[in-house]
């Protein structure tokens, strides 16, 4: 197992492809730290230093889970199937060593090259860290740990996913394709058709409830219940779908370690909205429209809190609408302007991943079948 360990160690480190891929993942960071900098900065205090940290985690999560997954799935599908074509592995199997060990020496050898590659992007992120101006706290550090432990336990599965293909695909060059088809099943397509149905199945759920949802018609026309009522919907409608979401990944996809990571790195942060809401009374001209000139009546200002993004495109920019109303004999038109702001708490990805043990539990679990899988397919496939 040693002898094929290091043998493995040396082979992975002089490969083009390990070399590319990381360069090309370190390269890409740049725009990426830019554009998580530039967002602060656009959208000020709203998007606070907790965003910053927030949005950094998740780039890093990003960039692991697409280069360094191909890394995985090419490493493990050409694993087998080249040395066999080369005639290598014969050498190899005549020495002292078993099959089971002689493949799981490599296995831990690739996975040692799946960690170098997570802590240079690690190394990327903390110098993104001391570009965006926050300062590196001991939880920061502690978070990034548990983070690349996790991210390597999925990179892992995909390795073995890699190796069970080339025990299974003799050429090399068609293991290859197969895996990088693979990948994208498990990476795009599949959580697409996923999140597809839930907001099918979120769309049922709010017709069930409160009706169908039509977008209201902004001619000026528009009444404050029917927008509240749009809202409401819209809001129902984004909570079912992320609840649906979570729900069919969880059942359907539980073979895709892409989609576990996405569940388990969910709740890094909360959203919040703040709505301030100003109406102010005028009375009304004979033409119906606010009398200005005589100034405001009275001014009510109301502010609310919730969960998730401003509802509705026009209220997180801010709108303003007019609306007719009777106080006794009088006539008055109320002018209403509505504000949202969004704020981030940064919750932790030890908080986050204590929310998901599930998915964490079904991550580690397949991780195990993929590589006792490919373990014993190596072990009954003709080498000669």
């Amino acid at each position: 197992m040693l002898w094929s360990f290091r043998l493995e160690l040396k082979q992975s480190l002089r490969t083009k492809k390990f070399w590319i891929i990381v360069l090309i993942m370190m390269v890409l960071y740049l725009p990426v730290l830019y554009g998580i900098k530039a967002s602060g900065e656009f959208f000020g205090k709203g998007y606070t230093e907790e965003y910053l940290v927030s949005s950094l985690i998740n780039a890093v999560k990003g960039m692991v889970g697409f280069f360094v997954s191909i890394l995985a799935l090419l490493l493990g599908a050409t694993a087998i199937n080249s040395e066999v074509e080369k005639g290598t592995i014969r050498i190899a199997i005549s020495k002292p060593i078993t099959r089971a060990g002689y493949i799981l020496g490599k296995i831990l050898a690739n996975t040692v090259i799946l960690a170098l590659a997570i802590l240079l992007s690690s190394l990327v992120a903390v110098f993104g860290i001391k570009y965006l101006g926050i300062d590196l706290t001991t939880s920061l550090l502690r978070d990034t740990i548990l983070m690349n432990l996790v991210l390597l336990l999925a990179m892992i599965q995909l390795l073995a996913l890699g190796y069970l293909l080339s025990t299974m695909i003799k050429s090399s060059s068609g293991a290859m394709g197969a895996a990088l088809v693979l990948f994208f099943l498990l990476a795009l397509i599949s959580p697409a058709l996923v999140e597809y149905k839930a907001y099918i199945d979120a769309e049922k759920v709010v017709e069930k409830k409160l009706g169908p949802i039509e977008v209201p018609q902004l001619n000026g026309n528009i009444t404050e219940e029917e927008w509240t009522a749009y809202e409401e919907k819209m809001k129902l409608l984004e909570a079912e779908r992320q609840r649906l979401s979570r729900e069919y990944k969880t059942e359907f996809l539980f073979f895709n370690p892409n989609a576990q990571l996405n569940i388990i790195f969910g709740n890094l942060s909360k959203l919040e909205h703040v709505v301030v809401r100003n109406v102010t009374y005028y009375k009304a001209t004979e033409l119906g429209t606010p009398d200005y000139s005589s100034g405001p009546v009275k001014v009510e200002v109301n502010v609310t809190k919730g969960e998730g993004y401003c509802s509705g495109g026009s209220t997180s920019a801010g709108r303003e609408f007019t609306e007719q109303t009777f106080t006794g004999s009088e006539y008055y038109v109320a002018v209403i302007k509505e504000e949202c702001t969004i704020t981030y708490s940064y919750q932790g990805v030890a908080y986050s991943v204590s929310r998901n043990i599930l998915n964490l539990g079904i991550l580690a679990a397949m991780t195990f079948v993929y590589l006792g899988l490919a373990v014993f397919r190596f072990g009954k496939i003709d080498l000669r």
